[in-house]
């Protein structure tokens, strides 16, 4: 009686692990899937060749340098500001005590709503963050905070000026 519990759960854990295994094959298959055509849709470059536009609004005029203390550029239209990979780590990883590997995992945790990054032509994941949608870029590093973003992350040390 006892080798047959014992063969019975034998089987049943077998069963369990190909189970799981099956699982998490059909699971990259899809994330691999995914994966391809994001890459696909960042080949065909859907922003401007010269890279200037804004990532919330890329038909509308170039970005303009902005008066902030982080070297952003700035939307004319929707008044975004485009940060470079040393300013957005400054916001995050420093002022917002984020590790490396917490920022990257971020940048990639988004699957929909993804805008081209007016700089490397790849495409930018929105998070959220206190309240605003971020948008972080999986090829360069840069991040787009809507107009207020960047001042209610910074807790009003990075004030947004009128461009």
């Amino acid at each position: 009686m006892l080798g047959l519990v014992v063969a019975v759960g034998a089987a049943s854990l077998v069963a369990w692990v190909v189970r799981k295994d099956r699982l998490a094959a059909e699971e990259h298959a899809r994330n691999m899937e995914w994966m391809a055509t994001v890459d696909s849709l960042e080949r065909q470059r859907l922003v401007p060749a010269d890279g200037s536009c804004c990532p919330a609004c890329p038909n509308e005029p170039k970005l303009t340098p902005a008066a902030g203390e982080l070297g952003e550029k700035a939307c004319a239209v929707c008044q975004g500001r485009l940060l470079e990979p040393d300013a957005t780590d400054a916001v995050l990883i420093q002022h917002r005590q984020w590790s490396p590997k917490l920022l990257k995992q971020a940048r990639w945790s988004a699957h929909e709503r993804l805008v081209p990054c007016y700089a490397c032509k790849r495409f930018m994941g929105p998070i959220k963050l206190a309240g605003s949608t971020v948008h972080l870029c999986r090829g360069c590093g840069r991040s787009f905070f809507p107009k207020g973003a960047l001042t209610a992350i910074g807790e009003g040390r990075w004030l947004e000026t009128t461009v």
